[in-house]
Order: structure tokens, then sequence, then C-alpha cells
């Protein structure tokens, strides 16, 4: 992600939710967090597979209260569809 970083090429949300994924697979809750948050500071909007990738994180941290902080911010987000 670094070089990716330095590159220019972490512009869109497709690594972010790879990154997303993986650190929510092995119990990186935290990484989870800082990388929803620099997309909030880059203005790299989420899409379905954000909103997905980091629902299940919560999931499995079992933290339901920032899931549904997260899903009603979600939600408020006209370009974005919480199914």
């Amino acid at each position: 992600m670094q070089k990716m970083r330095k590159m220019n090429f972490a512009i869109s949300s497709f690594p972010y939710n790879m990154l997303i994924h993986v650190y929510s697979q092995t119990g990186n809750h935290g990484k989870t967090e800082a990388l929803i948050q620099e997309m909030q500071r880059k203005a790299i909007p989420c899409d379905a597979f954000t909103v997905r990738n980091h629902v299940f994180a919560y999931v499995v941290a079992s933290d339901i209260s920032a899931m549904e902080g997260f899903l009603n911010r979600m939600g408020e987000n006209p370009h974005i569809s919480v199914d």
C-alpha cells in the first residue's frame, strides 16, 4: 500500500477494499478503521464493496454499535446503496 501511495495508485476504493478485506480476515480491525478514515481524508468515495467489507470487519470484531454507526453514515450518502 505504501508503494501504491507513493506512485499515486491509491486514488480509488479498489486497493482500500482489498486491504480492508485482508485485514478483516486476519483480525486487524484497527487497520480497517484507519483505511476508512484515510479514504475519507482523501475524499475517496466508498462503494458497495467498501461498505460490505467494512461491515464484515465489524461483524468479525463483534462491534455492533460501530457497524450501526457506519451503516447510518453510509445510508445518508446518496451515492451508495446499502442493501
